[in-house]
């Protein structure tokens, strides 16, 4: 998730990222958003391991 380094340096409050939005850019290969999700949450555990200071929550509406 390169794009998630790019956004933390220039975002300066928090900011709401809807799952729709995302699965635009990134889940064109999932037929329901709620599988998009699931694997978006779980691929996001392991990019945070790497990025522990960055504050990323996933959230019923999107990536907050």
């Amino acid at each position: 998730m390169p794009w998630l380094t790019y956004w933390l340096s220039y975002l300066k409050s928090p900011t709401m990222i809807p799952w729709p939005i995302l699965e635009m850019q990134y889940g064109d290969s999932y037929k329901l958003t709620r599988q998009f999700k699931a694997a978006f949450i779980e691929h996001l555990a392991s990019v945070m391991a790497v990025y522990p200071t960055a504050r990323v929550e996933a959230t019923e509406k999107g990536l907050g």
